[in-house]
């Protein structure tokens, strides 16, 4: 069995920190921003118009929290055990994936979106997946 090719291993690794990092900053949305929101409706006077914009700040970061983030989060953990098992669809996905986090993610999607793309075009992670099935192989009893 042919090993797999540290830059891979990199691009694997990048994809489930990234997903690691995404579910931290989800959990603490879900578990800070009411009381937040609760806070900024409490304001008076000068605070008030200040405290609108918040709140609409607040409420698009849980609306990122409770629907944007969970299919994301599933989207780079199994790329990075697709990457890791080394199958062909893996590098594909990551690739367009990690294009369309650099474009929309900015300033963290752009960094790990580029490293992955980087990673993933080294000549030894195109050799790696070359030779690597389609899907994973059937579980046979």
């Amino acid at each position: 069995m042919q090993t797999t090719p540290k830059s891979v291993k990199w691009a694997a690794a990048l994809c489930l920190i990234y997903a690691a990092l995404m579910l931290v900053a989800a959990c603490l949305i879900i578990v800070f921003g009411p009381q937040v929101l609760q806070s900024l409706s409490e304001a008076d006077g000068m605070l008030r118009s200040t405290a609108n914009t918040q709140t609409i700040v607040i409420l698009s970061l849980l609306f990122s929290a409770y629907c944007l983030a969970p299919p994301l989060i599933l989207t780079f953990g199994l790329l990075g055990a697709g990457l890791l098992r080394r199958w062909r669809w893996a590098r594909r996905v990551a690739i367009v994936v990690s294009v369309l986090n650099a474009m929309f993610n900015i300033p963290i999607g752009t960094l790990f979106g580029v490293a992955v793309i980087v990673l993933l075009s080294h000549p030894e992670a195109k050799a790696a997946f070359s030779a690597t099935p389609l899907s994973p192989k059937p579980i046979v009893s």
